[in-house]
């Protein structure tokens, strides 16, 4: 359960962070700066506090709701952060007989779950005894789920970043794609390795193009045209089916370490199945690992599987996004957010439907650093570090942000974000928060005046 909110930042920001205070920062003022670069056309929302006494160090429209795009991912985070900093997700391998016979395959929402995973699952049964096996079943936990977000985009289909979402599923519910150019025509090679989804190459004069077609749900991957001879093209493409999908490769592992062959049958498990294992193998993925691959790197998958383990903390199982979707609307309010301030439709970002405020990211990120490890330490080493690594690799390098900026970027269409702490140059910790939308063209521009704020904050000229 939350612990009671302590009368310090939190209440703090409830009481002053609405404050559209000005300062004049690096010698110039950055509302004029906004100003100049919105050039009343786009929306940009800033609020900074110190982590020290809660009072505002800058504000620009900090209530305004926005598109969060993947700064939604800190609404998903933080409450795990909070409520089951020991969190572990299992993927087994059971075996009903004690050399083999029938296997099962139970997935456990591991967005990380990958060939190598599966390959170390086989090599386990296999020295616990199972020489054979004849049936594999698979329990796909989020069976009968929907297999997108709500509100995201029909036509952003088949990318592989915006996969089929399911509690079963491999190497993030993709499949890489690698064609090259030869004097014969065309070779291709995909991975995983996977019966379900087969490759037809036809080679043309056309340019190449790496396919699947998405509007009749076809799992087949199509590669057309021409590629010169010693030239390649890569493409990752979702999987229709992941649990399945996921089956499949394991199939195929299994038929290389010799325990099963092309006979083998692969079905769903079904709930008549009478099972009581006598093998089982396990992969363990703790919630550290989680929750950088979420941050980190941006990954919508992880974020989405985090938002269902949220909700197990209600549902005593495996939850949905209803359920996720109570656990973070409890966690606001125990802030003293109201349900009017915000709308939930995912927990990636993915949705344009979501909707926050720069306040509310920054009240999130005040409280978790209030609160003191072990959710304070789970959050800060999951986001990207300016110039290190993650969505901030290639941001802020060589300035006085590279390494003292950590946090979550946020990017989709007409939607550029930032929000997460930075330390300015005397020494006083900040929460942050820059939401920018409705532009057109590149997120550049917008990338850039979020780094100049950053900047202009760490030096904290005139404050």
């Amino acid at each position: 359960m939350l612990r009671s909110m302590r009368p310090t930042l939190a209440l703090l920001l409830l009481l002053c962070g609405c404050s559209t205070q000005s300062s004049r920062i690096g010698g110039g003022d950055l509302h004029d700066a906004i100003t100049t670069a919105c050039a009343g056309r786009v929306s940009v929302s800033v609020l900074a506090v110190s982590l020290v006494d809660g009072h505002t160090v800058f504000a620009r429209r900090p209530e305004l709701l926005m598109r969060p795009a993947s700064t939604m991912k800190l609404l998903t985070t933080i409450p795990l952060c909070v409520r089951n900093p020991d969190l572990e997700v299992t993927t087994s391998l059971e075996a009903r007989d004690a050399d083999g016979g029938a296997l099962r395959l139970v997935g456990g929402a591991d967005p990380l779950l990958s060939e190598q995973d599966l390959g170390e699952l086989v090599a386990r049964v296999h020295r616990a005894g199972v020489r054979q096996a004849s049936v594999l079943s698979y329990v796909d936990p989020m069976s009968g789920h929907p297999r997108f977000g709500k509100g995201w985009m029909w036509d952003d289909e088949p990318g592989g970043f915006m996969p089929h979402l399911s509690g079963l599923t491999v190497d993030g519910g993709t499949v890489e794609v690698v064609a090259r150019g030869t004097r014969e025509g065309l070779t291709v090679a995909y991975a995983p390795r996977s019966a379900h989804t087969p490759a037809v190459v036809r080679p043309g004069p056309g340019p190449l193009e790496i396919a699947r077609d998405w509007r009749a749900g076809d799992r087949t991957i199509t590669v057309t045209g021409h590629l010169p001879a010693g030239k390649e093209r890569r493409r990752t493409l979702s999987v229709p089916d992941s649990a399945r999908h996921t089956a499949e490769v394991l199939k195929q592992l299994l038929m290389d370490a010799g325990i099963a062959n092309r006979d083998l049958l692969v079905r769903p498990a079904g709930a008549a199945d009478r099972w009581k294992p006598r093998r089982q193998a396990e992969i363990r993925r703790p919630l550290p690992l989680l929750l950088a691959h979420a941050n980190k790197p941006s990954d919508n998958l992880t974020a989405e599987m985090l938002l269902r383990h949220l909700g197990a903390d209600a549902k005593g199982a495996l939850g949905d996004v209803v359920s996720g979707h109570a656990v973070i609307r409890d966690h606001l309010a125990s802030l003293g957010v109201t349900a009017h301030a915000y709308r939930l439709a995912d927990g990636s970002g993915v949705s344009h439907y979501n909707l926050v405020s720069a306040s509310l990211l920054v009240r999130l990120l005040a409280d978790v650093h209030d609160r003191g490890d072990p959710a304070r330490t789970l959050l800060a080493e999951s986001l990207s570090v300016a110039g290190q690594d993650g969505t901030l690799a290639t941001r802020m390098g060589g300035t006085a942000a590279e390494g003292v900026v950590r946090a979550k970027t946020g990017t989709i269409s007409a939607v550029s974000g930032l929000a997460g702490y930075l330390t300015t140059a005397a020494g006083e910790p900040l929460a942050f928060a820059i939401l920018c939308q409705n532009f057109v063209g590149t997120t550049a521009p917008w990338r850039a005046l979020q780094d100049r704020i950053c900047l202009d904050l760490i030096s904290g000229a005139g404050q």
